[in-house]
């Protein structure tokens, strides 16, 4: 494939390999994946448009450093996403088992890392994290998640930011959120008893008292 390709489409039970990627220069082109359809990636992928109605996979040696991505169907990384914009629809899967380090996901669908996915940064409307599998900041790339939340066994540590959005739906794991405590930058658990790890923190500072309302606060 050459730059100057404008638009492929993959048919009903069609199939198509990108050895190398036909967006070499990162700023036009289509590829167009029906549904039956399945597509392969080996390259790098720097930009274009590409509509996932059937099925994409970006192998362990495929890369996306930019594009545009839009899944009524499903999409599986198990490569490297460094860039790009990704809009998961009602009934589309995003999938992912390898690296994202940037990029930003609109989720209406299922946005999920599984077990040896690992998220290091971008924007996140929705997760679902798997066994095994991780978001925490890295460098200067830190992860926003700001929408529902579903944790079954895995990680969320910090750096990690949330938006106003963010809610957790179901949490079998680890979400470690940042907190101020005494003017300095902490870290606390979701999930488990505030007080107690104030508490770890200088038991000497946390006090309890009781309101009129029989309620207790730290």
């Amino acid at each position: 494939f050459e730059s100057a390709v404008k638009g492929i489409e993959v048919t009903e039970t069609g199939m198509l390999s990108l050895e190398t990627a036909p967006f070499l220069d990162g700023t036009s082109g289509s590829i167009t994946i029906a549904a039956g359809g399945y597509l392969t990636n080996y390259a790098t992928i720097s930009g274009g448009t590409i509509i996932v109605n059937g099925i994409m996979e970006n192998t362990s040696v495929g890369s996306i450093s930019g594009g545009t991505f839009i899944v009524d169907g499903r999409m599986n990384n198990q490569g490297t996403i460094t860039e790009g914009t990704f809009t998961v629809n009602v009934g589309g899967t995003m999938e992912n088992d390898g690296s994202i380090t940037r990029g930003t996901f609109t989720v209406k669908g299922t946005m999920s890392n599984l077990r040896y996915g690992t998220i290091t940064g971008g924007a996140f409307g929705k997760l679902h994290l798997y066994s095994n599998s991780c978001v925490q900041g890295e460098g200067d790339s830190v992860p926003t998640i700001n929408g529902h939340i579903e944790n079954v066994d895995g990680q969320i540590l910090q750096p990690c930011n949330f938006g106003a959005g963010a809610s957790v739906e179901k949490n079998t794991g680890t979400i470690e959120v940042s907190a101020t405590v005494n003017g300095a930058s902490k870290s606390l658990f979701y999930g488990e008893k505030t007080l107690e790890q104030l508490k770890e923190i200088n038991a000497n500072d946390v006090c309890l008292s009781r309101r009129r309302t029989g309620r207790r606060r730290a």
